[in-house]
């Protein structure tokens, strides 16, 4: 697969690393996603899954979330893929319920993240024993199923706040690596408390949840002032007209929460070997 370079700049030193443009086949459309090499080869990869506002900004640039997310990764010495699953399919965001926008169901994420981690695994410069994901709100809701799939090409993930009762029929629904989720206790959207419901479903402690008190939905966001956000369709409407706000402090220790959990799965010498057992008592 041919790929054009283009040079990319940005204040973060981590970003000053050249990033190519590719195309990601899933299914029958070519996605768009901008792919960052590791430091040196054979190091781990991640790829970044954006939420219900879609990987790019008003400006045309990723979204300042994701940036920074993936600068850090970076200084990491990690590989990272940021993926858009909008852009090719005419889609600009599915925050809104409102027509005309689309919706865009977590199986087809589902489906651009495991297209992306076949892509990943034919780089010559990535480990392809090592490849994680990450995704925020409907992209979290993608890391969920993609965990519940079982596919082996996974070796972690983390999910920012993800709408875990969607899951609740899935009986059977077990993760295939280890699984972070992240998410405020405030959090009226998608509450934490149907993650640890979810958690307990799997039986399985490597499914972990982490909650923080006193936070709301997109708690990670840049800015810190309060917003108003109508969440995509498969989001658990609030009685608050959907007021949001930032918990700097939250954000904080949820990526040193991540940064910590990938770079425990993806030390050779400790990883976890196969599916996480199931230790927890079944609900």
């Amino acid at each position: 697969m041919h790929r054009l370079l283009f040079p990319f700049l940005s204040l973060c030193l981590a970003s000053l690393a050249q990033a190519e443009r590719v195309a990601i086949v899933s299914g029958e459309t070519k996605l768009n996603a901008e792919y960052r090499t590791p430091i040196r080869p054979g190091m781990p990869a991640i790829v970044l899954l954006h939420g219900c506002g879609g990987l790019y900004g008003k400006s045309g640039e990723i979204s300042a979330r994701m940036t920074r997310m993936g600068d850090l990764f970076r200084e990491m010495g990690y590989a990272v893929l940021f993926l858009d699953s909008f852009s090719a399919r005419g889609i600009k965001q599915v925050c809104s319920p409102r027509p005309p926008v689309r919706g865009i169901p977590p199986s087809v994420r589902a489906d651009d993240a495991e297209a992306a981690i076949r892509w990943l695994r034919k780089q010559g410069d990535v480990d392809p024993e090592r490849i994680g994901l990450v995704g925020w709100s409907h992209g979290a809701d993608a890391v969920l199923e993609v965990m519940g799939r079982n596919n082996k090409a996974v070796k972690a993930g983390v999910a920012f706040y993800p709408n875990c009762r969607r899951l609740f029929s899935h009986k059977q629904y077990r993760i295939s690596a280890p699984t972070l989720v992240l998410v405020g206790e405030a959090d009226s959207k998608t509450p934490a408390s149907d993650c640890r419901a979810l958690s307990d479903q799997t039986g399985q402690d490597l499914f972990f949840v982490v909650g923080y008190p006193d936070t709301q939905h997109d708690f990670d966001r840049p800015v810190q002032a309060p917003y108003s956000l109508f969440d995509v369709p498969n989001r658990i409407r609030s009685d608050d007209n959907g007021n949001e706000c930032a918990n700097p402090q939250a954000a904080q220790d949820a990526q040193r929460r991540t940064f910590k959990w990938f770079s425990r799965w993806f030390d050779p010498e400790r990883a976890l070997k196969g599916t996480p057992p199931v230790n927890k008592p079944r609900t």
